[in-house]
């Protein structure tokens, strides 16, 4: 099977730089503690799987019914680099 990987400008698929920015969000609340970004588009999240955290087998899913808050975050939650 062969994989073709094709170079984008940003200019030519916005919504690439949508998902960039939702990607970078998450990873602003899991590796520095910053909720500022998150705390304006959590409604637009339907669901956050912490795979680190040891909390559960499969880690823990955030949601509607259990929100991703910072007193919910395990100290081993982020890649911890």
């Amino acid at each position: 099977m062969l994989t073709k990987i094709l170079k984008q400008k940003p200019s030519q698929i916005p919504l690439l730089q949508v998902a960039d920015y939702i990607l970078w969000v998450v990873f602003q609340v899991f590796e520095h503690k910053d909720f500022r970004y998150y705390d304006f588009l959590k409604e637009k999240f339907n669901s956050i799987h912490d795979i680190f955290d040891g909390k559960g087998e499969k880690g823990t899913f955030y949601n509607k019914t259990n929100p991703l808050e910072a007193k919910k975050l395990s100290p081993d939650s982020g890649l911890g680099f």
